[in-house]
This record gives structure tokens, C-alpha cells and sequence, in this order.
């Protein structure tokens, strides 16, 4: 009697095992690719023999499908006000950011007659403004020296 109370006693020491570690293990074997590798070619066949035999004789035929969706697609379209995109005096600056859109910046940062005043403010080029008497000029042109219109 004791015998078959150990095989029983056994028996049941391998279902109660299988009970609660089995279903992890069909998990393993489940996700397992090397286990997948070896199960499906030995349980099921090797299928790929049948498939060179269809390659070597020309037969098979690969089928490109070409799928068309129609999707919406948004466009932002942003305006540029004009004078961000003009330069009207062509140095570099566009007119919204400029000071002076129609004298180059340049100007007052070069002096080309060397007479130490800077090209924008030289009321006389090629000569030296500092030599010039402001009583004795005629700015507007007319002939008439600009102290003595006043009078």
C-alpha cells in the first residue's frame, strides 16, 4: 500500500508542478524563436522545398500592390508685408528695418574725400568742410549768401 501511495503521492507532485509552472513554460516556448524554428518545420513539414521547385521552374510571380489614399493635407501661406521684402537703397537692410531706406548705411560709417566727416553728413565732397564758413555759404543755390538773406 505504501507503494502506491508513493507513486500517487508522486503523480500528484507532477500535476500540482505542471499546474502552476506550465503555463509559464508554454509562454517561454511560445515566444521563444529558436523553439518556433524547430517546432514548425518538424511538427508541420518543411514547406520550402515546394517553393524552390515553384522558383526553379519560373512559375512563381511576385504581385505589387499600390494603395492610393486621399488625405488632407494643411497649407499655412504666410504674408510678407512689401517692405520686408524690398531694399530700396540696396545696402543689405530691408526698408521696415531701416532708418534711412533711401540712403546706404555705409555712408555714415565711410569718408571717401578723407576730409574727417562722414559721406552722409559731407555737405561738400571733395573738399574740406571744416574750411567752409557757415556765415559765408549758400546752401539753397541761389546766389545769395545765406547770412545776408535774412535781411
Amino acid at each position: 500500500m505504501s507503494g502506491r501511495l508513493q507513486k500517487s503521492a508522486s503523480a500528484l507532485a507532477v500535476l500540482l508542478f505542471l499546474s502552476v509552472v506550465g503555463p509559464y513554460l508554454f509562454l517561454w516556448f511560445e515566444t521563444t524563436t529558436s523553439f518556433r524554428q524547430l517546432l514548425i518545420p518538424t511538427a508541420f513539414g518543411d514547406d520550402d522545398d515546394d517553393d524552390d521547385e515553384d522558383d526553379a521552374d519560373g512559375s512563381s510571380k511576385t504581385i505589387y500592390v499600390t494603395e492610393y489614399q486621399e488625405r488632407q493635407v494643411s497649407r499655412i501661406v504666410v504674408v510678407t508685408p512689401p517692405e520686408y521684402r524690398t531694399d530700396s537703397d540696396g545696402d543689405g537692410l530691408v526698408d521696415a528695418i531701416d532708418p534711412e531706406p533711401r540712403r546706404r548705411q555705409q555712408e555714415y560709417f565711410t569718408d571717401t574725400d578723407g576730409d574727417s566727416v562722414a559721406d552722409a553728413f559731407d555737405m561738400h565732397h571733395d573738399e574740406d568742410d571744416f574750411l567752409y564758413d557757415e556765415a559765408g555759404t549758400d546752401t539753397d543755390g541761389n546766389g545769395i549768401i545765406d547770412s545776408y538773406e535774412g535781411l
